[in-house]
């Protein structure tokens, strides 16, 4: 997963069936996910 300097993933590098399994994944996991994602980069 693509991401920058401050560790947030850049969704414009993304083509749509991994962006929007992104947002489907984040929305399932929840935001506990989402903040440990950004922070594994």
């Amino acid at each position: 997963m693509p991401c920058d300097q401050s560790g947030h993933v850049a969704l414009d590098d993304l083509p749509d069936r991994l962006r929007n399994a992104y947002f489907c994944a984040r929305a399932l996991v929840g935001q506990w996910h989402y903040l440990y994602s950004t922070s594994a980069c």
